[in-house]
């Protein structure tokens, strides 16, 4: 959202307002403290959070983290809501849920009413959907507006780790592995293989 909020304030087409949806409470809260401190501010500055009847941001807000279920409650008593938002990013969609679903209907109808077919463009409000492992081109055809080419999807990459495989029969019988790179002492993890297989006997 800071590349979004970053943009909008370069190009000054309309005032920032990027809305994030989180599947879970904990996730819209940590991530507007760590946005916050990102950005050298205190939290409810500009960047702030709403989950249920607990809402920490100001009217100068130009980043909120939501809850799935609070987005929806907010679009279907206030519809305007949705031309308010420069930007509304839909996060973790993998994460099926009922409120999820019937956010993506309502945002769905909301975008295609908000769509001007003389100049092909919405009025100014931007959707973008965002996770880790989902199918983009279902999401884009739920999307999609009849006559209207969707940008291709991003693909941001991932970072991987180098991984090994121990059993626990080579730690309960004190073979010579390499734990130099590994988090957890070797004796932890013997005397853990032990006490797994001594209750396995039992």
């Amino acid at each position: 959202p800071q590349i979004l909020l970053d943009r909008c304030i370069q190009s000054v087409v309309k005032k920032p307002f990027v809305v994030v949806t989180q599947p879970r409470r904990i996730a819209a809260i940590s991530l507007s403290s760590y946005v916050s401190k990102e950005r050298g501010e205190e939290t409810q500055q500009t960047v702030g959070y709403a989950v249920g009847n607990d809402r920490q941001y100001s009217d100068d807000c130009t980043v909120l983290f939501v809850t799935t279920g609070w987005l929806l409650q907010k679009l279907v008593f206030n519809p305007d809501f949705f031309n308010k938002c420069s930007h509304i990013v839909l996060d973790e969609v993998h994460e099926r849920s009922v409120d999820a679903d019937l956010l993506f209907l309502v945002v769905k109808q909301l975008f295609h009413t908000s769509f001007d077919p003389k100049t092909w463009r919405t009025h100014g409000t931007r959707l973008i959907l965002m996770s880790a492992t989902f199918n983009s081109s279902v999401f884009c055809n739920y999307f999609a507006i009849k006559g209207f080419t969707l940008p291709d999807p991003i693909f941001v990459g991932v970072q991987r780790f180098p991984t090994e495989i121990f059993y626990l029969d080579d730690l309960a019988d004190n073979k010579q592995i390499d734990m130099s790179n590994f988090p957890y002492k070797k004796n932890h993890l013997t005397d853990l293989a032990r006490k797994i297989e001594s209750s396995s006997n039992n």
